[in-house]
């Protein structure tokens, strides 16, 4: 019988501050973990590509970068933008993402700032729109245009943020090498929700399926870490980046999960999960592989109890399954020959699924 888990993760920001680095493409974002101030020291070029910034003027980027705005909890979302030059001349976009997996086609832009220099239509002088910018609640206003007109003020109407929603900003200033600073004004709490991690456990084979949270933001990640205990024999499908679990004893087990990200963001994450199906159940009285290092071939001894056809896979050492075979098990001893002659060097699972058990062995490859 399988169960499925969904089991509620805190979530733990540690900092959310940025200095020196830059975010110049849509796919290279910066991902906003908290309601800390961020500090950009430099914006000058427009990064790999010229990015679509999705509308029908032609408005492009000249220094610019991207920030990702995840919302945990519903509120305001409002903002100071303030450049470390007064008279600098930024713009921004405002953007609701509708697919996370495809943000630069599915951006809808929702406010659009960008007066600045020239008057025009009655003003008098340019200062109230260069220099600092953003949403607040004061204003009604959806979008001001190139130029300044009479009213503008480089302020917009803040947004009405609901939990679970995602929003990009694209921020460009018309002269290089001038940084800026975000202050979050708004009620919303920002970052990632605390995530479902989704465990199936099942009780007749002991294996345990364990999704990643936050693989919609894989490109965001500089570094992570899985540690499922020291017991675990653990394989990775890298297509939907889940793991496939087993355990060599039962018992309580933690599963923790340690992320930075590409921003500085760093969250850790962990479960508990009683385990009562150990790897190896009574119908296996022998397993046994040999020789181990092998050059050429091994042999696998299993005695059993069962008379089935099992599956049997060899999974490499990141988790590539680089053979898989239906084989016959008789009652009584089974003698498994497997050649590797043409394998690489390195370390080895075999993994034999039966009706009963699960069978995990290891080996190394060697030259």
């Amino acid at each position: 019988m399988k169960k499925v888990l969904f089991i509620i993760i805190s979530l733990v920001s540690i900092y959310s501050v940025l200095y020196g680095q830059k975010y110049t493409d849509i796919d290279n974002s910066y991902l906003v973990c908290d309601n800390g101030k961020l500090e950009f020291e430099d914006l000058s070029g427009i990064g790999k590509i010229l990015d679509n910034v999705g509308l029908d003027i032609n408005v492009k980027e000249r220094n610019s970068n991207w920030i990702i705005i995840p919302i945990a909890e519903g509120g305001s979302l409002s903002f100071d933008i303030k450049p470390q030059k007064k008279s600098d001349d930024f713009d921004f976009i405002v953007y609701k993402i509708e697919k996370k997996e495809d943000i630069s086609e599915s951006k809808r832009p929702i406010r659009v700032m960008l007066s600045g220099r020239n008057i025009k239509n009655g003003a008098t002088n340019d200062e109230d729109c260069l220099g600092q910018t953003g949403l607040r609640k004061e204003s009604n206003d959806y979008n001001e245009n190139p130029g300044c007109a009479q009213g503008d003020d480089s302020y917009l109407k803040e947004i009405d943020a609901k939990s679970g929603e995602y929003y990009l900003v694209w921020i460009n200033n018309f002269k290089p090498n001038g940084g800026y600073s975000i202050d979050w004004t708004g009620s919303a709490k920002l970052g990632l929700q605390s995530n479902k991690l989704t465990v199936i456990y099942d009780e007749e084979t002991g294996e345990l399926q364990v999704s990643d949270p936050i693989f919609d933001y894989s490109g965001n990640i500089e570094k992570e870490n899985w540690n499922f205990g020291s017991d675990a024999i653990v394989t990775k499908n890298p297509e939907s980046n889940t793991f496939s679990v087993f355990y060599k004893v039962s018992g309580l087990k933690t599963i923790t999960h340690t992320v930075k990200l590409k921003s500085g963001c760093e969250f850790s994450y962990s479960e508990n999960i009683f385990i009562n199906k150990p790897l190896l159940s009574s119908y296996f009285s022998t397993v046994s592989l040999y020789p181990n290092p092998t050059k050429n071939s091994f042999h696998l001894i299993v005695d059993s109890n069962l008379s089935e056809v099992v599956d049997c896979k060899i999974i490499n050492n990141i988790g590539e399954v680089v053979h898989k075979a239906n084989l016959n098990f008789n009652q009584g001893r089974n003698d498994l020959e497997f050649k590797v002659k043409s394998y690489s060097a390195g370390e080895y699972k075999v993994l034999i699924q039966t009706s009963k058990g699960t069978i995990i062995e290891r080996f190394v490859k060697i030259l």
